[in-house]
C-alpha cells in the first residue's frame, strides 16, 4: 500500500496544519461592509468639504473685490497727479458726481481729457467712456473740491463754474462700496 502525501489547506483536516496560518483575501461580504463604510464617511465629511469649498470661494471673491476697488482708487490718484487743471465747463463738467481733469502726459506733454462719473443705476464708476469702468458695485460716489484756504468750494447749481475751478487747489473722491469708504485726495497743482 502506497501513502499519500498529507493534504495541506482548506478542507484538510486540522490535525496535520495546526501551527500553520492560512492566508486569505477578503469575502465578498467583508469587502461590501468596507466599502458601505468609506461611502458613509465620505457622506459624512462631504458636508464640510461643500462648506470649506464655499468659505474659499467667498475669501477669493472678496480679495478680488478688494483688490480691484484699491486699483480703481490707484486709477484715479494717478490722474489726480497727473491733471494740468480741471476741466473748463466748456470741455467738460466738475460737481459732486462728475470729475473732469486735463491730465498732461509727462514724457510727450499731451495733455487728455479724463473723466470719472458715477452711474448709480448701474452701481458703477466710470474712467472716460461707458464701457471702460474703474470699479462696479458702487453704492455712493462724490467729489468734493477745496480752495487753497482750505474751504469746501461747492459748485453752484451742480457744476464748477470758471470762478469756483480757478479756486479749486485740492479734489477729494470719495464712494462706499461693500469693502467700505475709499477716499482719494490730492491737491492739484
Amino acid at each position: 500500500m502506497t501513502s499519500r502525501p498529507a493534504r495541506v489547506g482548506p478542507g484538510s483536516s486540522g490535525a496535520r496544519h495546526s501551527g500553520e496560518r492560512w492566508q486569505r483575501g477578503l469575502t465578498l461580504v467583508e469587502l461590501l461592509i468596507a466599502a458601505s463604510l468609506a461611502c458613509g464617511l465620505l457622506a459624512a465629511a462631504w458636508g464640510w468639504v461643500w462648506t470649506a469649498a464655499a468659505v474659499a470661494r467667498k475669501a477669493d471673491g472678496a480679495a478680488q473685490y478688494a483688490t480691484a476697488q484699491a486699483f480703481a482708487a490707484r486709477m484715479v490718484r494717478a490722474d489726480l497727479q497727473a491733471c494740468a487743471a480741471l476741466c473748463p465747463p466748456e470741455v467738460g463738467v466738475c460737481g459732486p458726481a462728475r470729475l473732469g481733469l486735463l491730465c498732461r502726459d509727462p514724457l510727450s506733454g499731451v495733455e487728455r481729457l479724463v473723466v470719472v462719473a458715477w452711474d448709480p443705476v448701474r452701481g458703477v464708476v466710470w474712467r472716460n467712456a461707458a464701457g471702460s469702468y474703474l470699479a462696479e458695485a458702487v453704492e455712493s460716489f462724490g467729489v468734493r473740491y477745496f480752495g487753497a484756504d482750505g474751504e469746501e468750494v461747492v459748485p453752484t447749481g451742480g457744476v464748477l463754474d470758471r470762478d469756483e475751478r480757478d479756486r479749486v487747489r485740492r479734489v477729494a473722491v470719495t464712494w462706499g462700496c461693500a469693502a467700505g469708504v475709499l477716499l482719494v485726495e490730492e491737491d492739484l497743482p
